[in-house]
């Protein structure tokens, strides 16, 4: 029987990832499109086929965890909650295969698990809405559009619209702005209606999964709530073993760093045991649970402590446990206004607790996480060059390395398949994290003869406070690394933002295989007490400016030099070599060279680097005596 080439793009992607307003809508959106994919792709393998690209295996033996969960043969000790499918394919079937057919099966599985949603938590309030059913109904019909072609490109294919987005009417999702809201109602002149449906299926829902305020579309809605349904995801011989899908949150990630010292210290783990026992004392049994996302396994350095750290992180954070709509601590609604919070009195009795145990740790947990994103560089320049299906055994090695990096640095992967990875991390170890990736992606093609110099790839991480909006930290991360670590710094980079409540303070980056490693060790030297004076780095910043930039190297470091030891004590040659060292080092991590060959004398000079290594080494780092620097989580 004769073989064709079919070539699939599932979209759209941005529209369905990238509008999240919760890490867990981000990983929901990742998740569910690689499910789809999946799904797609059983259904060619069963029919005869062969995925060509990416590697997935056989059908027979799968290799990629998430489709063989699909297939029913789910691999031993692999995570099942990792989107790891891209949702672009190649694949070798039989003429007989029609792919309307396939497509068409796998978006049956897409309205079976909708309407589970539908049916378990929106048709009960449905009556409260006004055409609830329709608008639930034309959302999520007309969503997807999967594209095929049988030949040698989808590029083409990819031109032709066969359906216009339409920005609906009424009033519009709080995470999908295009979308209609489901109620169905126009709270400028029916907001008591709006609001009745909403608090019912607020309350059915739970407040900490569906929060005050939120208003969404059809598709948001089983992003949000599919977790509950999982037993549509996978085969029954799956069921057991398939994961809880308990996401971390931005406020968790931030307070990871906290609990993991800790967890290191056994005078203060008794603190923390008692504060969990305050909680689970003063509220119900209802919101004690949602309080205790579970999210505490993931983290191996948690161990020590886990049932006790495994609150929601914004119980460990108290400018999130002041906020009554940030951190409800009941299912009642507030009587009177948005702002009237109904369990004041126990928000009072856990601040105070907190704060003991704040004291007792040394100090609160500091409100930062870590956003990495990552992507190969001129992946199709490497796919002309070399046999297309040993670039796929390449970056299924890749693949199979991410988690246990991730992992090992405390994170957890949003996604991570082909060439590209997305994950969220303490602010510790984040630019370990990075640099072993991109060791491990170049190991992946040290095989490939001809091309294993050439396979690199970029990085940005954004160091991001809990509270800036999602879709602008991911905005920033996209920014940073397709406009400065490829375009700008030539790729095979490593770009570095820092994004606080008011936008991106600072930013840095360097090629891999130097820079980020000289960052890495000023930030161990940053940590120790003698280097934590702001005012250094203040002082070079504001009285030099964009002269320190312009100057000859060596006006540079007598500048830098001569404002490092001002204010510090009149000391030997000892102290004036250390603070030589110091400099030398600072000045190193803050030259970010340009281009694949760009010379040293053509190295940008900016402080960026200084003040991020600054702002890590005072939030992610416990001093230790070992000669190696801080230790890291």
């Amino acid at each position: 029987m004769s073989q064709l080439n079919l070539h699939v793009a599932i979209g759209p992607v941005q529209t369905f990832v990238g509008q999240a307003r919760r890490t867990r809508d981000l990983w929901a959106g990742s998740f569910l499109l690689s499910w789809l994919t999946g799904q797609l792709m059983s259904r060619i393998l069963r029919a005869g086929g062969e995925i060509v690209f990416p590697r997935v295996g056989t059908l027979e033996r799968p290799e990629d965890p998430l489709l063989a969960a699909i297939l029913g043969k789910p691999l031993e000790s692999s995570a099942l909650d990792i989107g790891s499918l891209p949702n672009r394919f190649e694949a070798r079937v039989p003429g007989s295969l029609d792919p309307n057919t396939a497509v068409a099966a796998t978006l049956a599985e897409w309205y079976d698990l909708c309407e589970r949603v539908w049916d378990r938590y929106v048709a009960p309030v449905a009556e409260l809405g006004n055409d609830t059913r329709i608008i639930w109904k034309r959302q999520i019909d007309g969503f997807w559009e999967p594209l095929w072609v049988l030949g040698d490109s989808l590029n083409a294919r990819k031109n032709w619209r066969t359906r216009w987005p339409v920005i609906e009417g009424g009033d519009h999702c709080s995470v999908m702005g295009d979308r209609q809201e489901l109620s169905g109602y126009l709270r400028a002149t029916q907001k008591t209606k709006q609001d009745e449906f909403w608090e019912e299926l607020r309350r059915k829902i739970g407040r900490l999964d569906l929060r005050d305020g939120e208003r969404l579309c059809a598709i948001s809605l089983v992003k949000r709530l599919f977790p509950k349904i999982k037993d549509r995801l996978f085969p029954n011989s799956v069921l057991e073993s398939s994961p809880d899908f308990r996401w971390p949150s931005t406020a968790d990630m931030a307070a990871l760093t906290w609990l993991v010292r800790i967890a290191r210290d056994r005078e203060i783990r008794p603190l923390l045991e008692s504060y969990h026992h305050k909680v689970k004392e003063l509220v119900d049994d209802r919101t004690f649970k949602l309080l205790t996302g579970g999210h505490a396994e993931g983290f191996p350095a948690l161990k020590p402590v886990r049932e006790f750290a495994s609150l929601d992180g914004n119980l460990f954070l108290s400018s999130a446990l002041s906020n009554p709509k940030a951190t409800p601590l009941t299912d009642r609604p507030a009587k009177n206004s948005d702002l009237e919070d109904p369990d004041s009195k126990i928000r009072r009795q856990l601040l105070k607790t907190l704060e003991e145990l704040e004291l007792k740790a040394g100090g609160a947990a500091h409100p930062y996480f870590a956003l990495l994103l990552m992507d190969g560089d001129r992946l199709g320049k490497l796919l002309q060059q070399t046999n297309p299906e040993r670039i796929s055994q390449a970056l299924s090695f890749f693949v199979q390395k991410t988690q246990p990096i991730v992992t090992k640095h405390n994170g957890r992967i949003v996604y991570a398949g082909g060439d590209d990875v997305l994950a969220m991390l303490p602010l510790s170890g984040a630019i370990d994290c990075a640099i072993e990736l991109r060791h491990a992606y170049g190991e992946a093609f040290r095989t490939l003869e001809g091309i294993e110099n050439e396979a690199t790839a970029s990085c940005a991480v954004v160091f991001s406070h809990y509270h800036n909006p999602l879709r602008d930290i991911l905005k920033t991360a996209h920014r940073e690394l397709d406009e400065t670590a490829k375009d700008g710094n030539g790729r095979n980079s490593l770009a570095l933002a820092l994004m606080q409540p008011g936008g991106v303070k600072c930013r840095w980056a360097g090629r891999f295989g130097g820079p980020p490693e000289t960052l890495r060790k000023l930030q161990y030297r940053m940590a120790e007490p003698d280097n934590h004076r702001t005012s250094f780095l203040y002082h070079l910043q504001h009285r030099y400016g964009e002269w320190l930039s312009a100057c000859a190297p060596e006006e540079r470091r007598a500048v830098a030099l001569a404002e490092y030891a001002k204010g510090r004590e009149p000391n030997p040659a000892k102290r004036e070599r250390e603070s030589e060292e110091f400099v030398d080092l600072l000045l190193a991590a803050c030259r970010e060279p340009r281009g694949d060959d760009a010379p040293e004398s053509e190295a940008t000079f900016r402080l960026g680097g200084a003040f991020l290594t600054r702002f890590l080494a005072e939030r992610s780092y416990v001093p230790t005596e070992s000669n190696d620097g801080p230790d890291t989580l």
